[in-house]
C-alpha cells in the first residue's frame, strides 16, 4: 500500500466501487504531512505544480516545508520502513498489486544552508519501471544526529515530480541530517541511506562589518594569506600600488574595528617596479615572516616573463628585514624566473621555502631552501635530480607548491605534468616520496597540505569520470593516503576548485576543515567550508560570499584557538575589482 495515503483514502480504496470512481477521474485526497494533493493522475496535475503528462526534468518543482510547524508527517507500515542501503532495494506491500518494483534513485544530491534557519535540499529525478519521473514523490527524513532518521515516519512527502525542497523553521546553531527516498504511484519506495549534513551557523567578519582589508579597497587584491600571533590575526596579500604594479602588503587585527598596517603600511617589494604574486605570511615564535615573488615582463608591452625574484622578509624591531636576498638559483640550465609557493602559517625555528624556477626548456623545476641564521643565507636542500630539483620527472613542469611542517619536518606537495599529485618529506638528509602518485584522474594545480601534532592532511580538486572536479581531503596514515569520506562538494554535479585544508585544534581534539569554491544554485563561484565529523563532511553554514551574486576566488583557510578563519577575494560588481575579505566562525 502507499504509505503516503491517509486513512480516509485507505478506507475508500477497500471497495471496488471507490476504485471505479477513481478510474472515472473522481480522485481522493492524498495526505502529505500537512499538505494535500487533490491532483488527477490522468492529467498530470499534482496539487502544487502543473503540467501535462511528464513534466520536463529541466522544469524543476521545489516544495516548501516549515519544520518549525507541526505537520504530522506520514507513518510508514512496519514492513516497509527498514533502513537498508543503496537504492531500489525495497518496496511497499500491495496485496497482489502488479507493480512491486521500487524506483531507482541515487538519493539526496545536495544540502545547502540558505541562512541560519533554512536548508535547500536537491536531488536528481528518480526513475521507475511504471510511473513517470514526474509522478514520483519523495519522502523526507530529518534527524539531529547521524543515522538518527526514523524511517518508520517520513517528516514530509513532496508533491509529484519535485526535485528540491526548501526547509525552514530550523534551529540556528544546530546540526541537521537529511535523507530523501523516492516513492512511486503504487507505494513502492527505495531504501537509500545517502545522508547529508548541515551546521546552521553564520560566519562573520572579525571586525564586525564585511569590509575589505585592502590598502585601497578600489583596487584588486590577490591571494590573501592568514597567520596568527596569540589572538592577533595577520593577513598578507598583493594589491596594485601607487606605481601601478602589484605590491605586497601586511595588516593585522587585534580585536578592534579595522585591520592595521604592519610597519609603515607601504608595500614590501624590493623592486616597486616589479609586480608581486603569491604572498604568504607565517609566524616563527612571535615574529611574522612574509614570502612572495616579484615578476617582470619583457619590454614593449609583452606579457612574456623575463624575471622572477623570490624574497622573504621578517618584521623585527619595528621594521621589515630582508632575509638573504633573492632566493632564485644562478644556474646556466635555469632562467632567472622564480615563483614562490605557499607555506604553513606556523614556522618552526628553521624556516623553509618552496619555490619553482623555470629551466631553459620553459619547464618549472621545484626547489626547497632552508634558512641558516648563522650565515644569513638560504641553503638549497639537495633534490632528487642533478639540478637539485624535486620533480619526479624533470621533463614535466611543476605548478604552485605548498609547504607545511609535521613538528619540524617539512612536507611539500605539488602537481606535476598532466595533473599528477605528489608529496615529499625531508628526513634530515634526503627527500622521500610520501605515497607516490596520489591521484587517479587529473588534478587541478594548487593542492593544499597542512598538519596537526601527529598527522598530515592533503586537499585537492580531482576530476571524476564525468570530468567534473570534486574536492578531496585525505590524511597520511604512515603507509598511505586515506580519503576522508568522498567528495566535499555541496553538489557533485558542480565543479570544486581551490581546495584548502586546516587542522583546527580544540579542547576535544582536532577537527579537519575544508574550504573550496564552487558554482551553486545558479550563482557565481561561492565559497564554502565544511568539517569532517568522522562520517560526513558537514557543511558549515552556507555560502561565505559577502554577496552570493558576486564571484569569489583565491581562498585561504587557517585556524587559531580552535576557531577557523577564511580569507578570499570577491568581485565588486560596480568597480569590477576583487577586494579581499575575511570571516571567522564565531
Amino acid at each position: 500500500m502507499n504509505p503516503g495515503i491517509n486513512k480516509s483514502f485507505l478506507e475508500c480504496s477497500r471497495t471496488l466501487f471507490i476504485i471505479a470512481v477513481l478510474i472515472l477521474g473522481s480522485g481522493c485526497m492524498i495526505s502529505s504531512g500537512g499538505k494535500s494533493d487533490t491532483g488527477d493522475p490522468s492529467t498530470g496535475s499534482n496539487g502544487g505544480s502543473s503540467g501535462t503528462g511528464d513534466n520536463p526534468v529541466d522544469d524543476p518543482v521545489t516544495d516548501d516545508f516549515d519544520a518549525g510547524q507541526p505537520s504530522g508527517g506520514v507513518d510508514l507500515p512496519p514492513s516497509d520502513s527498514g533502513s537498508g542501503s543503496g537504492s531500489g532495494s525495497g518496496s511497499g506491500s500491495g496485496g497482489g498489486k502488479s507493480d512491486q518494483t521500487p524506483p531507482a534513485f541515487d538519493g539526496l544530491r545536495s544540502a545547502l544552508s540558505m541562512d541560519t534557519q533554512s536548508v535547500l535540499l536537491s536531488w536528481s529525478p528518480a526513475t521507475d519501471d511504471v510511473s513517470a519521473s514526474s509522478r514520483l514523490r519523495y519522502y523526507l527524513f530529518i534527524a539531529t544526529s547521524t543515522g538518527g532518521e526514523n524511517f518508520a515516519h517520513a517528516d514530509y512527502v513532496t508533491t509529484a515530480g519535485a526535485t528540491a525542497i526548501n526547509i525552514s523553521g530550523l534551529t540556528e546553531g544546530s546540526v541537521y541530517y537529511f535523507v530523501v527516498r523516492a516513492v512511486d504511484e503504487a507505494g513502492n519506495f527505495d531504501r537509500n541511506t545517502v545522508e547529508k549534513a548541515v551546521s546552521l551557523v553564520a560566519w562573520t567578519d572579525p571586525t564586525g562589518s564585511p569590509a575589505p582589508v585592502n590598502q585601497d579597497e578600489t583596487q584588486d587584491a590577490d591571494e590573501p594569506s592568514l597567520a596568527f600571533n596569540g589572538t592577533d590575526v595577520y593577513v598578507a596579500w598583493v594589491e596594485r600600488g601607487p606605481t601601478g604594479e602589484n605590491q605586497t602588503y601586511v595588516k593585522y587585527w587585534n580585536g578592534g574595528t579595522t585591520f592595521i598596517p604592519v610597519g609603515s603600511g607601504g608595500g614590501l617589494n624590493e623592486n616597486p617596479a616589479m609586480w608581486s604574486k603569491e604572498a604568504t605570511v607565517g609566524f616563527n615564535g612571535g615574529t611574522p615572516y612574509v614570502s612572495w615573488s616579484e615578476m617582470k615582463n619583457a619590454s614593449g608591452g609583452s606579457k612574456e616573463l623575463v624575471r622572477g625574484d623570490v624574497y622573504v622578509k621578517r618584521f623585527l624591531n619595528g621594521s621589515w628585514e630582508l632575509l638573504g636576498g633573492n632566493l632564485t638559483l644562478a644556474d646556466p640550465g635555469l632562467l632567472p624566473i622564480g615563483t614562490i609557493g605557499h607555506s604553513s602559517a606556523e614556522i618552526p625555528e628553521t624556516p623553509h621555502i618552496a619555490f619553482t624556477q623555470t629551466d631553459v626548456n620553459g619547464l618549472n623545476q621545484l626547489f626547497v631552501k632552508r634558512w641558516d641564521e648563522s650565515s644569513g643565507l638560504w641553503d638549497l636542500l639537495p633534490g632528487v635530480n642533478a639540478n637539485g630539483s624535486l620533480n619526479v620527472t624533470p621533463g614535466d613542469s611543476v605548478g604552485t607548491p605548498v609547504l607545511t611542517y609535521l613538528g619540524t619536518v617539512p612536507y611539500v606537495a605539488w602537481v606535476e605534468g598532466p595533473g599528477n599529485l605528489f608529496v615529499d618529506r625531508w628526513d634530515g638528509t634526503a627527500w622521500n616520496e610520501v605515497g607516490g602518485k596520489i591521484n587517479s584522474l587529473g588534478v587541478q594545480d594548487h593542492p593544499w597540505i597542512t598538519a596537526d601534532s601527529d598527522t598530515v592532511y592533503l586537499g585537492w580538486a580531482e576530476e571524476n569520470e564525468d570530468g567534473i572536479t570534486q574536492g578531496i581531503v585525505a590524511e597520511w596514515t604512515g603507509t598511505e593516503w586515506s580519503k576522508l569520506g568522498g567528495s566535499i562538494n555541496v553538489d557533485p554535479i558542480e565543479g570544486a576548485e581551490n581546495v584548502r585544508v586546516a587542522a583546527v585544534v580544540t579542547g576535544s581534539g582536532t577537527r579537519i576543515y575544508a574550504e573550496w569554491t564552487e558554482t551553486s544554485n545558479g550563482n557565481s563561484n561561492q565559497l564554502f567550508v565544511a568539517y569532517w565529523d568522522g562520517i560526513h563532511w558537514v557543511l558549515s553554514g552556507g555560502s561565505l560570499n559577502v554577496d552570493p551574486a558576486r564571484s569569489v576566488g583565491e581562498p585561504h583557510l587557517a585556524a587559531n584557538g580552535g576557531v577557523p578563519y577564511a580569507a578570499w577575494v570577491e568581485e565588486d560588481s560596480v568597480l569590477g575589482t576583487y577586494p579581499a575579505f575575511i570571516k571567522r566562525l564565531p
